[in-house]
């Protein structure tokens, strides 16, 4: 398992995040988020709401909108 931290976004404001461990970004992102969420990137509404997730040991992101 890999560890994450899942951040749920408003624009570039940070609601929430949630550290999760997980076998890949997205099953990180499900399990960090109570919505269906869907592949894409942080959109340019800065009301809409997204997921950040972030992969702890590389640093690497990972974006996703909500379905």
């Amino acid at each position: 398992m890999l560890n994450f931290y899942v951040a749920k976004m408003r624009g570039d404001d940070v609601k929430a995040v949630a550290a999760v461990h997980a076998r890949s970004d997205i099953l990180a992102a499900l399990a960090g988020s109570d919505k269906p969420i869907k592949p894409g990137r942080k959109p340019k509404d800065p009301d809409a709401p997204w997921v950040l997730v972030t992969h702890i040991a590389s640093g690497r992101t990972s974006e996703f909108l909500f379905a």
